[in-house]
């Protein structure tokens, strides 16, 4: 029994904080792109769940799951 269940998501997004750490935004979309019209920027930006440091995330290889 795996006690490590969820879902895979992509970086999508890097930003940094005010003291320059790291930051990464997640998507379950691998080709997100960020939208730049207003209609569409809101929507774009709710497929994106950012604010992960380096330490939440965990690397899985390619058929790795």
């Amino acid at each position: 029994d795996n006690a490590h269940n969820g879902m895979r998501l992509w970086v999508v997004r890097h930003d940094r904080d005010c003291d320059g750490t790291p930051l990464y935004g997640l998507s379950f979309k691998k080709d997100w792109v960020e939208e730049k019209e207003p209609p569409f920027q809101l929507l774009s930006r709710m497929q994106v769940d950012s604010v992960y440091s380096e330490g939440c995330l965990t690397i899985i290889k390619n058929g790795a799951l």
